[in-house]
């Protein structure tokens, strides 16, 4: 049992286990903090007694998954295994906080019942990228699939209420396309394909000390792809960034141009765009 109530006042008392708990996780303005918030945002459930979180995953990656979140929380109660009829083995624990619950309210707007209006929260910079790694790893997709040329190409998207999407997609540096799923009460979907969705999957994945679960080894995956058969966009961009970097060393145009291997035109585009950049930053 996570918790028990006291026969003589009546009240809900913790368990030695609940105890245990970092109850002031949420409080704390760390990347694994807000990753853990973006997991419970995408996969989690607050209980109408506003006492307890649970999360549930399933297969293999979801033990994992839960594994993480133990050892973040300092959760040492029982994890539930369940065996449906159809599909894959769950794996789901209860934390029992209503410290938790009220730093993930106040903090990360996760609420009981959320599914149709949970939104986009207000905090740090320096945090989104973490928690919104935390919401695909939870709710998300990644993966690779051929274009019509028969190139990998990585996919990464995610849904949510239509508030929640809009806001997330301001948050992340690179162009993806916005889409109601009809079929659904308040749901749309944020996806982003090829050099966008490389641009998303490097703001998201950035920090290299969190959790690496399945959506980032397949993003891992791509990259490994990516020096094996570079598409043109990408020895493009690396070309830029050689380009960028010698004119930020004082070289000319012509020096950056031979260095980095193209037309020196293309140097002065890529100089002029980025002038044009800074000066509406």
């Amino acid at each position: 049992m996570s918790e028990h109530r006291d026969r003589q006042t009546g009240r809900f008392l913790p368990s030695p286990d609940a105890a245990s708990l970092r109850h002031e996780i949420f409080a704390e303005d760390k990347p694994s903090s807000a990753w853990l918030a973006g997991v419970l945002a995408a996969d989690g459930s607050v209980e109408a007694s506003l006492r307890a979180v649970s999360l549930s995953q399933s297969g293999e990656a979801g033990r994992e998954l839960i594994q993480e979140v133990r050892r973040l929380t300092n959760h040492s109660a029982r994890v539930y295994v369940g065996h449906p009829p159809y599909g894959q083995t769950t794996h789901s624990v209860r934390l029992v906080s209503a410290r938790m619950v009220a730093d993930l309210h106040h903090r990360y707007l996760i609420t009981h019942r959320k599914t149709l209006t949970y939104s986009w929260p207000t905090i740090p910079q320096v945090l989104q990228a973490p928690f919104l790694r935390g919401y695909v790893e939870g709710d998300g997709c990644v993966g690779i699939y051929p274009t019509p040329q028969a190139n990998p190409m990585l996919h990464l998207s995610f849904v949510g209420t239509p508030w929640f999407v809009r806001d997330a997609m301001k948050a992340i540096p690179a162009n993806g396309r916005y889409r109601i799923i009809e079929r659904c009460e308040a749901l749309a979907e944020a996806r982003f394909n090829g050099r966008h969705a490389w641009a998303a999957a490097n703001w998201v994945f950035a920090d290299p000390d969190l959790y690496r679960g399945a959506k980032w080894q397949m993003f891992s995956q791509y990259r490994q792809t990516l020096q094996q058969e570079p598409p043109r966009w990408y020895r493009l961009q690396r070309q830029r960034e050689v380009a960028m970097a010698c004119l930020a060393e004082g070289k000319s145009v012509q020096e950056a141009a031979r260095t980095a291997g193209v037309d020196w035109r293309l140097v002065y585009a890529w100089r002029a765009r980025a002038g044009q950049a800074g000066s509406t930053a």
